[in-house]
């Protein structure tokens, strides 16, 4: 079972476990013109050049959120980003992803999800970093109980009021993959 991707851009050398935007019932419902879906990358990507990814994301949707995996798959990364692509379904594949976490302990998951009440109650993994993914844009969200950072998008008009820290390769970063004092991650509208 391979779930994992090999990512490029931003996220060059970075692995990730991804999921289909398309037929998650959370990432279909997201419209609101401030909504930072309504500029969702992913689904522009898997329309356009990563098209052939789709059928690979499908399955890790399906396999991820029906049922508690069979077969927890080993890695040697040391870092694994959760949802480049989609978003959590349900509960099933938050308990799936943190099963994979555990049975990983020297990789470090950081985890982006717009849906903390799916965490509710379950404990994370001493390796997981929580990243809430702020839902709109311009406006950085609170801290989810639990969360250890923010991450939120901004258009150039705000550029000059807030602090922009996200920019060039997260690999060479690494902000959001280490425990660190840096809670709020705001990144410019691409």
């Amino acid at each position: 079972m391979n779930l994992f991707s090999k990512m490029s851009g931003k996220l060059k050398d970075i692995p990730a476990i991804n999921t289909s935007p398309f037929s998650n019932p959370f990432c279909t419902r997201q419209v609101s013109a401030n909504s930072i879906c309504a500029h969702c990358y992913s689904k522009h990507m898997l329309t356009t050049f990563r098209s052939l990814c789709v059928p690979k994301f499908e399955k890790n949707s399906e396999l991820l959120s029906s049922r508690a995996l069979e077969e927890v798959p080993r890695v040697n990364y040391a870092y694994v980003r959760i949802n480049a692509h989609g978003e959590f379904i349900n509960r099933q594949h938050v308990e799936n992803v943190y099963r994979i976490a555990t049975a990983n302990p020297n990789t470090t998951f950081a985890i982006w999800t717009k849906r903390p009440q799916l965490l509710h109650g379950l404990v994370k993994p001493h390796n997981v970093i929580l990243i809430y993914s702020s839902p709109v844009i311009n406006k950085i969200a609170k801290i989810p109980c639990g969360f250890d950072k923010v991450f939120t998008v901004f258009t150039q008009k705000y550029q000059d009021k807030v602090d922009i820290n996200c920019h060039g390769k997260c690999f060479e970063c690494l902000l959001c993959y280490t425990k660190n004092d840096v809670v709020y991650v705001n990144e410019l509208l691409k």
